[in-house]
C-alpha cells in the first residue's frame, strides 16, 4: 500500500448512517414524498465533513482511485467487570453491537467532495470495530494501486 494520504479522526462514539426517513407533504392531489435524513444523523455527517476539510486544508478533493480503512472505536460498557473490560481494552472482545460495520461505512458520504469528489473511487474499504477508551472514527485513505 502507498503512503497514507490523509487521516480523519472525528472524537466521540461512532454512528451509523441512520435509515432515511419520509414525509407527505402536500394535500390533496398535491401530495407527494419528500425523504430526508434524521437530525442526529446530518449532526455527525456535518461534524466529520468538517474535521475532513480541516484534514485536506486548502487541498482538493482527490480524483483517483483509493483505498479507504474506517476504524470505529467503540465505548467499553461502564457495567462490564474490570476483567472484561481489560479484555475489551486489549482487543480480545470485539464489539458485536450496534452500529453495524456497513451503516458505519455509509458515513463515508459526508466526505464527497471534501476529501474524495465522490466515494465512486473508493475501490478498496475495509471496516474495523474494535473497544476503546477513546471512543472515535478514524478513516484512513490511500491512493489504490492493483
Amino acid at each position: 500500500m502507498s503512503d497514507l494520504l490523509v487521516s480523519i479522526t472525528l472524537f466521540g462514539d461512532p454512528r451509523g448512517k441512520g435509515r432515511p426517513r419520509f414525509r407527505v407533504i402536500g394535500k390533496g392531489k398535491k401530495q407527494f414524498v419528500s425523504t430526508y435524513t434524521d437530525t442526529e444523523t446530518r449532526k455527525y455527517e456535518d461534524r466529520l465533513k468538517a474535521v475532513g476539510a480541516a484534514e485536506m486544508g486548502m487541498g482538493e478533493p482527490f480524483d483517483f482511485p483509493l483505498s479507504v480503512r474506517i476504524d470505529a472505536f467503540c465505548p467499553i460498557p461502564a457495567s462490564w467487570s474490570l476483567r472484561k473490560r481489560e479484555s475489551a481494552e486489549k482487543g480480545d472482545i470485539a464489539p458485536i453491537t450496534k452500529p453495524d460495520a456497513d451503516n458505519i461505512a455509509k458515513m463515508k458520504d459526508a466526505l464527497n467532495g471534501v476529501v474524495w469528489r465522490d466515494d465512486s473511487l473508493i475501490v478498496s474499504l475495509l471496516v474495523v470495530k474494535r473497544y476503546s477508551l477513546t471512543p472515535s472514527l478514524r478513516i484512513g485513505v490511500w491512493k489504490w494501486f492493483d
